[in-house]
């Protein structure tokens, strides 16, 4: 349980996603500041009468609270999972405190201390890994959290002051930044002190990262001992009206090959985008050989109203996804067609909203 809390919280920290687009997670009602209307407090998104997610903020339009659920299927206990995220911030808006749950997974606490300067952030964590669900993995042994609809809620549950009140804190990661605040390293630590995993980061003169190397130690969770990975990403520059833009171009994964002794590219991911400096494509090999293409299409708002996936053939449209939005900039309604299959689902859903006064 715990190895797999500590993936879902480094791909909520670290996953890299165009802000036009939908993050890939069905229903998703993220936004970044600049796309939330003004004065909004709480956004909660209905299919039908279920309520699926709600996403509360502060004055300073900081996500203070996420509620996200995601079907998997009828038989599934509670057909949903659910993931919850709080976050306090300080005076400065950083982040000291979040709270991380997921129904099927666990739960867990991190704490976050920040140097004088800007040039390190530690990572403490607690969990509740002292309650032992082994036995109940994949059957969503915490589903009681999907009655956690609101951050009160979440930080005056008793499961979680108990997790404050038992669990042990450890540290589990460390960010050290350099002068123009570019993450350079982070590192992941065992319970006992000792590093499992690093990274290790490069950047351009315009901050955009060009090259990372992660390694991991003693079968961590990348899956070997002494396995490690590299990322190099190439940029274009270009300058419509006086704008200064850099799109990402490539990202390339390269592994070491441990039977052979010698690196190999396992990856390639390729981007094109439009004048108005939109992502229109996206298309991913891995080994030499093709695994998807998507193709986006906007309105004039710079809303993805069309996804085009192609999988394991260039030739053969697998998915098309359209989306409707209202005015607020949410998706009302979804429609996704799988001509493998034949099959057409439509999601219509629907918003309340709370504002500041």
């Amino acid at each position: 349980m715990k190895q797999l809390l500590t993936i879902l919280i480094l791909m909520s920290k670290m996953t890299f996603v165009f802000s036009q687009l939908p993050s890939g997670l069905p229903n998703d009602i993220s936004k970044t500041k600049s796309d939330l209307p003004d004065k909004i407090k709480i956004v909660r998104q209905y299919q039908n009468d279920y309520l699926l997610n709600v996403r509360e903020y502060d004055t300073l339009k900081n996500e203070i609270f996420s509620h996200y659920k995601q079907y998997v299927f009828e038989n599934w206990n509670g057909k949903y999972l659910t993931m919850i995220i709080g976050n306090i911030y300080d005076a400065s808006d950083k982040i000291i405190k979040s709270y991380e749950l997921h129904s099927n997974a666990g739960h867990s606490i991190l704490y976050y201390e920040y140097d004088s300067i800007g040039s390190n952030t530690k990572v403490y964590w607690k969990n509740n890994n002292y309650e032992q669900h082994d036995s109940l993995i994949n059957t969503n042994p915490f589903r009681y959290i999907e009655d956690i609809k609101s951050f009160d809620e979440l930080v005056n549950n008793s499961k979680i002051n108990e997790i404050e009140l038992i669990a042990k804190k450890n540290k589990q990661l460390e960010y050290v930044f350099d002068s123009k605040e570019n993450v350079i390293t982070n590192i992941f630590y065992k319970e006992n002190g000792d590093t499992s995993s690093y990274t290790i980061y490069e950047y351009d003169e315009d901050k955009n990262k060009i090259y990372s190397y992660q390694s991991g130690i003693d079968g961590t969770w990348i899956g070997e001992t002494e396995h490690y990975f590299e990322y190099e990403q190439k940029y274009e520059y270009w300058e419509p009206l006086l704008k200064k833009q850099r799109n990402l171009l490539q990202n390339v994964r390269i592994d070491y090959d441990k039977r052979e002794e010698r690196k190999r590219i396992t990856d390639i991911t390729l981007y094109k985008y439009d004048t108005e400096d939109r992502l229109t494509e996206e298309i991913e090999y891995r080994k030499g050989v093709f695994q998807i293409k998507c193709i986006y299409e906007y309105n004039n708002q710079n809303q993805v109203i069309k996804r085009t996936s192609y999988l394991y053939n260039l030739d053969k449209v697998a998915i098309k996804e359209t989306y409707l939005y209202n005015k607020e900039g949410y998706v009302i309604k979804e429609t996704n067609k799988d001509f493998r299959t034949g099959k057409m689902t439509v999601n219509k859903y629907r918003y309340e909203y709370e504002y500041y006064k």
